[in-house]
């Protein structure tokens, strides 16, 4: 198997060190939320249709992000995304963690985010295999996908936003 290794330079400069063991000293480094975020996408998009789990992964990270440690930067620095998504703090998490892939990735990492969440939401419904993998099979397949589009779709503004924050 051939795998890129895209996305593991910025998550490793980002990683956390976490010191699991005193004597011995053990420490590893563990990535941060928008670094696994930022792997997953990548993962997804080499391993498609392969790695329907990175997808659902990448859903728990984006629904979850507010709530891991971030509602003070929401309610305090941030709030032009709490204030923007009408206080829905899911939804200004997710743009957040957007926000926070895109502070973090360079060059052809960057590049590559852009294209594969331009690619998934882009165009008709027929290309959109990230949202499909994370609706997975639920029986309201149909608002699911919708739900899941509109999330994907505030994970891409908080990037782009990202991007052009970096370029000021």
């Amino acid at each position: 198997m051939i795998m890129s290794i895209l996305g593991f330079k910025e998550a490793y400069n980002t990683s956390v060190l976490i010191r699991i063991h005193d004597a011995p000293v053990l420490e590893v480094r563990v990535p941060t939320v928008p670094g696994m975020a930022l792997m997953k996408i990548i993962s997804w998009n080499e391993r498609y249709p392969e790695r329907p789990k990175d997808a659902e992964d990448l859903l728990f990270l984006m629904d979850h992000y507010a709530s891991a440690g971030n509602e003070d930067r929401l309610y305090e620095q941030d709030v032009r995304f709490m204030e923007e998504e009408g206080f829905d703090i899911v939804l200004a998490g997710i743009r957040l963690l957007g926000h926070d892939i895109a502070a973090m990735a360079i060059g052809m990492t960057r590049e590559l985010v852009t294209a594969i969440l331009s690619g998934e939401l882009d165009g008709d419904d027929d290309r959109h295999r990230l949202i499909r993998d994370m609706v997975g099979s639920a029986f309201t397949a149909r608002e699911r996908f919708d739900e899941i589009r509109e999330k994907l779709e505030r994970l891409r503004l908080g990037f782009v936003e990202g991007l052009k924050g970096d370029e000021n």
